[in-house]
């Protein structure tokens, strides 16, 4: 697996597929990717934070990495 971003054209089918928020930002195809956008949850859009926790939630139960969350999220 590489270390660098998806391309465009990889976070357009991300999105598509649900594993990614609807713009591409957020990728979440597995756990690596899930722990990046949890982390880079800070830099979010403050308008943009209850849909993208909802999202990342939704995520992680789909992983089966709901231990990723953190607990004030919870």
């Amino acid at each position: 697996m590489s270390s660098t971003s998806p391309s465009t054209d990889a976070r357009r089918e991300a999105a598509k597929n649900g594993q990614a928020m609807s713009d591409g930002s957020f990728p979440t195809r597995n756990k690596r990717e899930l722990a990046k956008a949890i982390m880079a949850f800070g830099r979010a859009d403050d308008s943009k934070k209850p849909a993208l926790k909802a999202y990342l939630k939704k995520r992680a139960k789909a992983l089966d990495a709901e231990g990723l969350i953190p607990d004030a999220w919870k």
